[in-house]
């Protein structure tokens, strides 16, 4: 909680030492660029980042109703009103990031915040690429929601997040991805 303002910030922490054995620094610091740029009402805005000798925070919104994957886990599933204002929330969101020429590349319900107002809004941009630096060599993104372009290593674009959000559709209904089994 902000003492001045009286807000509450969700704050992700990242150890500089894991940074450096999982992900590059720059990968991490790209992620804070593009939450830097972006703000939309249905994306997880970044208030400000700062680092310390062992560690980097960004702070973030704090979204009280958490990520959509740990209430299927709750809820069992949604209802076909329930994924078409989700999916409508998203889509706006998608249409904004894809406009500032970003591919998320990582759409599925763990990285979908739900709000208290109800606003469901996508967060860790963590593995986000502009389409113009894209090296499709790279396999990136959780294999049940990637386009099989990508695991393919074959030439992808902002296309791929739409694919990401139908496997999605498909998790928020029948709990679980297609062939999760």
């Amino acid at each position: 909680k902000y003492k001045r303002t009286k807000k509450i910030y969700a704050m992700k922490e990242m150890s500089k030492a894991k940074i450096f054995m999982k992900k590059s620094v720059n990968s991490i610091l790209k992620e804070r660029e593009f939450l830097e740029e972006l703000h939309y009402p249905f994306l997880s805005n970044m208030h400000f980042a700062f680092q310390t000798q062992d560690f980097l925070y960004i702070v973030l919104d704090y979204l009280q109703g958490g990520d959509l994957r740990y209430n299927i886990c709750k809820k069992v599933n949604y209802t076909e009103e329930e994924v078409k204002f989700i999916i409508s929330n998203i889509i706006l969101s998608l249409e904004y990031i894809h406009s500032n020429n970003i591919i998320h590349r990582d759409i599925k319900a763990q990285n979908l915040l739900l709000s208290s107002e109800g606003r469901v809004k996508i967060c860790d941009f963590g593995i986000s690429v502009n389409k113009y630096s894209l090296n499709s060599n790279n396999r990136v993104g959780s294999p049940y929601w990637m386009i099989p372009e990508v695991i393919m290593r074959e030439k992808y674009n902002e296309k791929a997040d739409i694919w990401s959000l139908g496997i999605t559709c498909y998790e928020l209904v029948e709990g679980e991805p297609p062939y999760s089994e």
